[in-house]
């Protein structure tokens, strides 16, 4: 889902006149973030039980 809105946001970068060098560092950055949530897209999902003593 997030690969479509990194899409989309670049899309409207180049309508918007930003340069290609800027759209360029974007993508990268971008996908850079994306690789990095990936990995860590399980401890979202993660509960803590409210009752659980530690």
């Amino acid at each position: 889902m997030l690969h479509q809105y990194m899409q989309q946001f670049l899309s409207y970068c180049q309508i918007a006149c930003f340069s290609e060098r800027s759209i360029e560092t974007l993508t990268v950055r971008l996908n850079e973030f994306n690789a990095f949530i990936k990995p860590n897209k399980k401890l979202k999902s993660h509960r803590v039980d409210q009752n659980c003593k530690i």
